[in-house]
């Protein structure tokens, strides 16, 4: 029986990796990679985040940043990724939190409203969407990204924050802008 339980979940993470990567590759999209607890807690206490804060995160998977940040932070935020099964995962866990997910776009979503933008997307997203967030942003955000650096805000980068622990080499690294 137990035996039986254990194939089967084996099978299921399996078959979730592989939709996860198909999906990525149709959609051109960033595959939905999760971010240690120890490493957001690290990240968290990097931002300095103050309570009734605005957090916005992109592409947030099933947004364990934002929800550790409402939880620990008592910020309010949303989270936005073309990942509905992820959203609904999110809005599983997020129950009674101050904080909101929904399947989107996130080259349409607006940034005007943050105090805190959260991103782990990979370079070539970055680059795609730094103008937008350039135009949008208001004066005083703090945009972080975790594991890629976005080479046009290095006027505004402030903070590099470096894991420990033992991380893909991408994810070894946040950086801190200051719009």
């Amino acid at each position: 029986m137990f035996l039986g339980v254990l194939i089967f979940l084996g099978a299921m993470l399996v078959l979730f990796l592989v939709i996860n990567l198909f999906y990525s590759i149709l959609t051109r999209n960033c595959p939905y990679l999760g971010t240690s607890p120890k490493t957001i807690d690290k990240i968290l206490k990097e931002a300095e985040l103050k309570e009734g804060q605005s957090f916005l995160e992109l592409g947030c998977g099933d947004g364990r940043v934002l929800r550790q940040a409402a939880r620990e932070y008592k910020i309010k935020g949303q989270g936005i990724d073309i990942h509905g099964w992820a959203i609904l995962k999110a809005k599983i866990l997020a129950r009674g939190q101050s904080i909101e997910f929904k399947k989107g776009n996130i080259f349409k979503a607006d940034f005007g409203g943050a105090d805190v933008i959260y991103l782990f997307l990979t370079r070539e997203i970055l680059a795609k969407l730094a103008p937008k967030l350039k135009n949008e942003m208001k004066r005083g955000a703090l945009l972080i990204s975790h594991g890629f650096k976005v080479p046009e805000f290095e006027e505004s980068l402030f903070k590099i924050v470096e894991h420990e622990e033992d991380l893909p080499g991408f994810q070894k690294r946040t950086y801190f802008y200051k719009m």
